[in-house]
């Protein structure tokens, strides 16, 4: 009796691919984490653990960001500074960048407000603002100059400009608290801000709903390069 033939072994499986998808859940999770190792290094108090934690943030969210481009199609480079507006002017000074920080009061309503007139008052949340920040066009190469007077929306970079008049004491001025006048350099997000209120706002009919609230902004010299809006996605 010839001996039954010996079943086929199976091939074992290849490892199932894990495609990257949104890191969101293991990015909270690495946060959770760093929190509690220092907190327990701290040994439970809250507020050394936390000034621990704002001295290591740069660290610590360059950590998030090199975790959050798994799957990127961008490779994150770091190249030095190579124009002085980029520099420091001294170790704890700024660059020549304007920032455009909002600080802008209604007067005629604050006035109102301390004569007893009561307002209803929408209640901004300031923390959410930086998802906004996360969604920002940024620089994906090195900056190249460029001194065409355009703006190229598939670029980004940093702008020497001339701002137009702010004729508008109901509305905070794109440009932030800023006093002094003439040619300044900001950043991409602060140029296409001040692009977007010099254009009206039209509905779907061609009938202008906001007419444009300034001029466009002269640009002067522009330090840019290729540019993605996707970058920081995954820090959301």
């Amino acid at each position: 009796m010839a001996p039954a033939p010996a079943e086929p072994v199976a091939a074992p499986a290849a490892p199932a691919r894990r495609a990257p998808g949104y890191a969101s859940s293991s990015l909270v999770d690495q946060i959770n984490a760093r929190v509690r190792d220092v907190l327990t290094e701290c040994q439970g108090d809250y507020e050394e653990a936390q000034t621990a934690l704002i001295k290591s943030a740069i660290p610590d969210v360059m950590a998030l960001f090199k975790a959050s481009r798994v799957g990127g199609r961008y490779e994150h480079s770091e190249f030095p500074p190579t124009h002085e507006i980029l520099n420091k002017r001294s170790q704890k000074g700024a660059d020549e960048i304007w920032e455009g920080r909002p600080k802008w009061r209604n007067r005629e309503v604050v006035a109102a407000a301390k004569n007893g007139e009561e307002f209803e008052v929408t209640a901004l949340d300031m923390n959410a603002a930086y998802l906004s920040a996360l969604k920002c066009w940024l620089p994906i190469g090195r900056l190249q100059e460029d001194t065409s007077g355009t703006h190229n929306p598939k670029k980004a970079g940093v702008h020497l400009i001339t701002p137009a008049e702010w004729d508008h004491p109901d509305l905070p001025n794109p440009l932030g608290n800023r006093m002094e006048p003439g040619e300044l350099w900001v950043t991409e997000s602060t140029l296409r801000l001040l692009l977007d209120v010099a254009r009206p706002v039209l509905d779907k009919g061609g009938n202008v709903v906001r007419p444009a609230l300034a001029e466009a902004p002269v640009i002067h010299r522009s330090l840019v390069s290729g540019a993605t809006e996707a970058l920081l996605e995954k820090l959301r």
